[in-house]
């Protein structure tokens, strides 16, 4: 695979990340990040809500900038994301695509777009 942005079907999530991280207002890198995604109606009693909602995500029209890592091509993605309360806040998402051609998730945050 070479270094563009991949397909849909090619991301891969891991859910701890998001009940451990994005959903976790204790965690401490996560926290401010779980209360950012719990104010719009996300929940840890329901982390898939927010890993389909984080798989939707990406698309080429969302690409903002790619660059090389020491894990692989990172992506990064800025726009708006559908919630559970309806509202769509812009949010930033970081993947990873390694050697095998697989984009795994890194991080997502408020984009300041």
């Amino acid at each position: 695979m070479t270094g563009g942005p991949p397909s849909s079907t090619q991301f891969k999530l891991d859910s701890a990340k998001i009940t451990g991280y994005l959903l976790d207002p204790d965690h401490p890198a996560g926290g401010p990040k779980a209360r950012f995604f719990l104010r719009f109606g996300f929940s840890p009693e329901a982390p898939e809500v927010l890993a389909e909602a984080l798989l939707r995500h990406p698309s080429p029209s969302r690409l903002v900038r790619s660059a090389p890592s020491v894990h692989g091509m990172k992506h990064i993605y800025d726009g708006p994301t559908q919630t559970p309360d309806g509202r769509t806040p812009s949010i930033r998402m970081v993947w990873i695509v390694d050697r095998t051609g697989f984009a795994s998730f890194v991080t997502a945050y408020p984009s300041k777009e």
